[in-house]
């Protein structure tokens, strides 16, 4: 018997837990800093595309829905930190 579940691309999959999730906020967390204009986030995400889209050829993609505020390096840094890795570059060889 396989083990292991799988499902083909594009599948909708929605989780329902049992019972209520705990999950305690390390002791030395402090949070984001605040921002110092909230009005121009808000303006700034209000002038984001809804869509974005393929270059070639150009057809609609994903729907916006995540928006990472910091500088390259502070997304970065975060990202490592959380034992993430960029994806590779796209090619002939990732494709594969």
């Amino acid at each position: 018997m396989d083990p292991e579940i799988r499902y083909e691309p594009g599948v909708e999959l929605t989780l329902r837990l049992s019972k209520p999730l705990k999950i305690p906020a390390p002791t030395d967390y402090r949070g984001p800093e605040p921002f110092s204009k909230p009005g121009e986030v808000k303006e700034m995400v209000e002038q984001l595309p809804y869509i974005t889209y393929t270059v070639d050829p150009p057809q609609p993609s994903d729907v916006t829905n995540l928006l990472f505020v910091g500088s390259e390096e502070q997304l970065a840094s975060a990202f490592e930190e959380a034992g993430w890795s960029p994806a590779r570059q796209l090619n002939h060889e990732s494709a594969f």
